[in-house]
């Protein structure tokens, strides 16, 4: 019988060093590129600045990592996919934020009452 590979299996374990790893390369290249780069150049800044926020949030991903393995029981499948959906929308054109979210409400409802219905 084949066994099913999961989260927790010997070959995953090492994706969350990979992450540790590249947090700590990121972080270091943001810090580095900051110090060599001058201040008239916008560039340095600004690649620097990416590399430094990249690094925080993969460290915070490797912070995050065994409670990233259980899902939300209380968050519907599709919902979790939709909310970032509408967190990268609203991250890059705000004004869409008071449309955004009624509709997102709209669907956590639906996607509510269609899993009561299920189980009954």
């Amino acid at each position: 019988m084949k066994q099913r590979a999961t989260i927790e299996s010997v070959p995953a374990r090492w994706r969350r060093w990979v992450i540790l790893a590249l947090a700590i390369v990121l972080l270091l290249a943001g810090v580095g590129l900051r110090l060599a780069s001058d201040e008239a150049s916008g560039h340095g800044q600004f690649g620097s600045g990416s590399m430094i926020r990249l690094g925080i949030v993969f460290g915070a991903i490797w912070l995050a990592w065994p409670s990233l393995r259980r899902p939300a029981t209380w968050l519907p499948p599709g919902m979790a996919i939709a909310l970032l959906a509408l967190v990268g929308v609203v991250a890059v054109q705000p004004r869409l934020l008071p449309a955004l979210l009624p509709a997102a409400g709209l669907l956590l409802t639906l996607s509510a009452a269609v899993r009561m219905f299920r189980r009954s």
